[in-house]
């Protein structure tokens, strides 16, 4: 029976060196659900996100689980862990496409956790897969770009690439490290939509790093805020007053939104 939670996270806490970044984090991500996860810059977002994606480890004593399965058994069964990424899409704030490769090459790659090495290594990509990377790089509207060079595209364009790749990679989960932060705000509201749309249509379940407080509003239901690594807002955005972004901004945050 599938879990009614992909994402579990229990006491996760993470330090480098002396520096204490998260601090016991607690909270469950309901399947199909969309979250931001908002705080100022070194509040941890980045590090929280990174570690759910197994990115990185957490400290001994955190736990995780994710679509059921605690992270320590992951790591004891390679083959729980190669199938259990597949099933998670990471968007990074830079969008991490190689710029050599066409936006195809690109996109296709994401699939690598379900095809072998080599398919990527000659190019000899299964018919099923070529169509579904095809579909994945029309529905985030960049059909017209399919064989250009990553490096030619815009930065707005490239973030939607990397949403391509976690379409084509049958992703269930995504988790967003900032994607609109660089962008303008056209490209951003693209971005932003295109995640709401895989959220709603296709019932994935996404966590976005924002900064960008209105499009935490717009497009989340939940918003959970961070504060020197710890969780110090989780509900809707609607119920964020005035008064709690200032906590977890500083006086000087000012809503006028």
């Amino acid at each position: 029976m599938e879990p009614a939670f992909p994402l579990q996270v229990s006491n996760v806490s993470k330090s480098f060196g002396s520096s204490q970044v998260l601090d016991k984090i607690s909270f469950d991500l309901s399947k199909g659900e969309m979250t931001a996860l908002i705080g100022p810059s070194g509040s941890g977002k980045s590090t929280l996100l990174r570690g759910l994606a197994q990115l990185l480890r957490f400290d001994s004593g955190s736990e995780l689980k994710l679509f059921g399965i605690e992270s320590e058994r992951l790591e004891q069964d390679r083959g729980q862990m190669r199938e259990t990424r597949t099933r998670i899409g990471y968007v990074a704030q830079s969008s991490n496409l190689v710029g050599r490769l066409s936006l195809f090459s690109n996109v296709a790659v994401g699939g690598l956790g379900k095809l072998p090495l080599y398919c990527a290594v000659l190019g000899l990509w299964p018919q099923d897969h070529v169509e579904r990377v095809l579909a994945a790089i029309e529905r985030v509207g960049l059909k017209d770009f399919t064989t250009a060079r990553a490096s030619t595209l815009s930065g707005g364009q490239q973030q939607r690439g990397a949403v391509a790749r976690a379409i084509a990679q049958e992703a269930e989960l995504i988790l967003a490290d900032e994607p609109v932060a660089s962008l303008d705000p056209v490209s951003g509201k693209r971005v932003m939509e295109l995640l709401a749309n895989l959220n709603a249509q296709s019932g994935v379940s996404v966590v976005v790093s924002l900064h960008n407080i209105a499009m935490a509003r717009r497009y989340c239901q939940r918003v959970i805020a961070l504060h020197q690594g710890k969780i110090v807002f989780d509900g809707p955005p609607d119920t964020m007053s005035s008064a709690e972004l200032k906590t977890i901004y500083g006086e000087e945050f000012d809503d006028a939104l």
